[in-house]
């Protein structure tokens, strides 16, 4: 196995914990990088943190705790999509809340057999990118090859 199924694996456990933590808690859990101030960031390369976001600040509380934390290895990268996207958040159903996105990982030496995808859709359902059509390279949810 390599890191980018490594670090895409444990970004799948995060969002799926995320996921179970929202419902479990009753409350809107926030997966983003954080910046040093604590506040959700857009670089996806800087440790990836879960917290409860009752305010849905987008930010650790002053007393705030991560729960659960993953970087992604030094051999890859991370980005989100939307473009802009700083953050995913569960909803107390467990739902996503704002719009689906998904988050791709490119090994620093990129080939399309590496690239590796995390879909997030908008029922709060997290799964991996497949290749549904046997020629080694995983599909987007639209069915269109991953790019980096």
């Amino acid at each position: 196995r390599h890191a980018g199924e490594t670090d895409i694996k444990n970004l799948n456990r995060l969002f799926y914990s995320a996921r179970s933590e929202a419902i479990r808690r009753a409350q809107i859990i926030t997966i983003c990088p954080l910046d040093e101030r604590g506040v959700c960031s857009s670089e996806w390369n800087q440790p990836i943190a879960m917290f409860a976001d009752p305010n849905n600040r987008k930010r650790l509380a002053a007393d705030g705790d991560v729960l659960l934390e993953t970087q992604v290895s030094s051999i890859g990268r991370l980005a989100a999509a939307p473009k802009s996207r700083r953050y995913f958040q569960f909803t107390p159903l467990g739902h996503a809340r704002g719009t689906m996105g998904n988050i791709t990982w490119c090994a620093q030496q990129d080939s399309p057999d590496k690239r590796q995808q995390l879909i997030i859709t908008l029922s709060g359902r997290v799964r991996l990118a497949i290749d549904t059509n046997g020629d080694g390279i995983r599909e987007k949810a639209d069915g269109s090859k991953i790019s980096c």
